[in-house]
Parts: structure tokens; C-alpha cells; sequence
């Protein structure tokens, strides 16, 4: 089956500012969870961890400027 055509269980969404972002992820399953994370290297990878520990498939990332790009970089350089 496609990735076009596949619904995801578990999505997340994130709305980043400069110094701390808000994540909310949901579940078909009614799952909703939110947290706020700060925009170091520590909140980074704490986010990294929530995200992949509830095994969430899709993240949304709202952000003005250039505020997406720590995050980015987090995912690239620490696999």
C-alpha cells in the first residue's frame, strides 16, 4: 500500500516558537496528549524521544521563520 493511501494512527503537531514549542499528538484510538518543549538541544531531543516512544507516524510543524530549523537539524544529526 502506497504512503498516499495510508491513514496513520498516531500524528503529531507542533507549533514552534523561539524558545519553546507545543506539541499535541492524537490517535484514531482517542489518544491526545500535549506537551511543551523547550528549543535547546536537551528539550530537542526529549521531543525526538516523546515522539518516537508513542511510535507517532506523521509530525506537522507550524513555525514563523526560521524557528523549524533547530528541529531539522535535531532529526538529521541524531538518528
Amino acid at each position: 500500500m502506497s504512503n498516499m493511501n495510508m491513514e496513520n494512527e498516531i500524528v503529531c503537531g507542533a507549533d514552534i516558537h523561539r524558545d519553546f514549542l507545543v506539541a499535541t499528538m492524537i490517535s484514531r484510538k482517542g489518544l491526545k496528549l500535549q506537551e511543551r518543549f523547550s528549543m535547546n538541544q536537551d528539550g530537542l531531543l526529549e521531543f525526538k524521544s516523546w515522539i518516537l516512544n508513542h511510535k507517532c507516524q506523521r509530525v506537522a510543524v507550524e513555525s514563523t521563520g526560521s524557528y523549524w530549523y533547530p528541529i531539522f537539524c535535531t532529526h538529521l544529526y541524531l538518528s
